[in-house]
């Protein structure tokens, strides 16, 4: 804090710095539980004004034993005690604190905000690291108070758990890409060559469905798995840990769903060949690829026909508010939050589309079938995507625009896979010219990508200063930061409201004595409408 102030004067408005306070969050958590209870049961007398007075059982297993109590007056002694404890608690955090290394700092200036997240605070390595802070709304409190270190190693030990579940997770795959021709499924499951001879229907829905919606099923379990390790890394956002999701739910897309049902719709033993040549990637790719054609157009049309369907009409989303609402919903509350929207979901709604993306390009020559239904697919999404969207999502946060650098990787890496298909196809077909004519154009794309990159990713991740400046006459409702353990005690203002147009924060995590800073730029709006949720420019970058 000191230090701050003494650089950059009164251009610093507030400091906040994190505190441990476990002990107070475990109260808060239990009597904003008891709070929802209290407003349920009150709903229940309102509701039933005839029936008898609802009743707790306390010490009691399930329904025997125990006591029973008037449900009310318990839950409202429960929560006086515990606003007492907690307020003797945060009075007695705000005397002694515990603080860690770790503080978001708010400035006047966009344009030093700016300047600051691109800043080298020292010379000595680790001891400073700046990088851009969730805006306050998507702030994980419990990562940002996590040490660098440890960070950095969960970081470490869940990428290689995901390698891990990876190559686990092909064994299954594996299996129900075989079932991509009905004389391995026949081979496996021997009884069921008598049923599917007698009735062709089934035949040919076996053939042609039942592998595609297995495999869809295997797939719907990975964002809930993917999001659980992103969140255990210790990344300190709920936007850090979409975009993490996103990286690790397109890797799995690409090896479980692409490759490795290449593999298995060709030949187990071209993995073997795999391993010995790794060069021989072209020509498998050459002679797999149009043998999984039809394996690949079911996939792609079940998804034009049906994904982008439900994601507009929300029939599942329906029936559960339909259920909780008549069955569990009493409360004014409980009933708004039976409906709630939700947000877009990148991690989980991108990298499928992007594998359509790669499919596409991929058999856009070999199979031509499925252009119209990628398509549908896309034409149906933007749809269903604009729409809800506009007037169905609530935002989490806004990206800043770094969501698109995550996309372009992904789509121009298609391009590369569709190119060597190509090489190796017309390889395969002794096209003596056109093969060696598609070396310069792959060599040419992965320049046209890494130049790309290099000129637009440095812009996308930070506020330029022209932006800065223009910014700088709007009016902003300034965004404080503030511990959420401290909320509702009057000695923990983070800054004088009102006096800072602009804002950035920086927070920071130890690494044996070191700091590790996070840096906020919010955006503008219209303060007389006030407190702009999404006004706020999340940009991320550890240095």
């Amino acid at each position: 804090r000191n230090m701050f102030t003494k650089m950059y004067g009164d251009q610093v408005v507030s400091v906040t710095m994190l505190m441990r306070a476990s002990t107070l969050r475990k109260f808060r958590a239990e009597r904003d539980k008891a709070a929802a209870s209290l407003e349920h049961v009150l709903a229940i007398k309102e509701q039933n004004p005839t029936k008898p007075e609802p009743q707790l059982r306390l010490d009691g297993l399930c329904c025997c034993g125990g006591t029973l109590v008037d449900a009310e007056v318990h839950l409202r002694q429960k929560i006086n005690n515990l606003n007492e404890s907690i307020a003797t608690r945060q009075a007695r955090l705000h005397a002694h604190p515990k603080y860690i290394p770790s503080a978001f700092v708010t400035f006047k200036s966009m344009a030093l905000a700016s300047s600051l997240a691109q800043s080298i605070f020292s010379s000595r390595p680790f001891e400073w690291t700046v990088t851009a802070a969730p805006e306050p709304r998507e702030v994980h409190w419990d990562n940002c108070r996590m040490p660098f270190h440890s960070r950095d190693i969960r970081t470490r030990l869940f990428d290689a758990a995901t390698f891990m579940l990876v190559l686990f997770w092909a064994i299954p795959v594996t299996f129900v890409a075989s079932l991509t021709t009905l004389q391995n499924l026949s081979a496996r499951l021997p009884f069921l060559e008598p049923v599917v001879d007698a009735s062709p229907v089934l035949k040919g829905f076996l053939e042609g469905f039942l592998p595609t919606i297995a495999l869809l099923l295997f797939m719907s379990f990975l964002p809930a798995i993917l999001t659980a390790f992103s969140t255990a890394q210790g990344l300190p956002s709920v936007s850090s840990i979409n975009f993490s999701m996103l990286r690790k739910f397109f890797y799995f897309q690409v090896v479980n769903v692409f490759f490795v049902s290449l593999i298995a719709g060709s030949a187990f033993g071209a993995i073997n060949d795999l391993i010995s040549s790794p060069m021989s990637i072209v020509s498998l790719l050459g002679t797999s690829i149009p043998k999984t054609g039809f394996f690949f157009t079911n996939y792609v049309m079940l998804q034009a026909l049906g994904s982008h369907g439900a994601e507009l009409l929300r029939i599942v989303n329906v029936i559960v508010y339909k259920l909780k609402y008549k069955f569990l919903a009493k409360s004014q509350t409980e009933k708004d939050n039976t409906w709630a929207p939700g947000s877009v979901d990148y991690g989980s709604n991108l990298p499928p589309q992007l594998l359509i993306v790669i499919l596409g390009l991929v058999y856009a020559t070999v199979s031509p079938l499925m252009l119209p239904f990628a398509t549908l697919f896309f034409a149906t999404g933007y749809v269903a995507f604009r729409y809800n969207c506009l007037y169905v999502y609530e935002p989490e946060f806004e990206s800043g625009g770094q969501v698109f650098p995550l996309i372009f990787d992904r789509v121009m890496s298609g391009v590369i896979v569709y190119e060597i298909t190509m090489l190796g196809i017309l390889s395969l077909k002794k096209a003596a010219i056109q093969a060696p004519l598609l070396i310069p154009l792959i060599v040419y794309t992965i320049y046209y990508w890494h130049n790309k990159n290099s000129t637009f990713e440095r812009i996308g991740r930070h506020v330029s200063q022209d932006e800065a400046q223009r910014a700088q006459a709007a009016a902003f409702e300034p965004h404080f930061y503030r511990i959420p353990e401290m909320e509702g005690f009057d000695e923990t203002v983070a800054g004088p409201a009102g006096k800072s147009p602009y804002g950035v924060s920086l927070t920071a995590s130890d690494l044996h004595g070191s700091m590790d800073s996070l840096v906020k730029q919010p955006l503008f709006h219209d303060a007389r409408e006030g407190p702009d949720p999404d006004a706020s420019r999340t940009m991320e970058s550890y240095i």
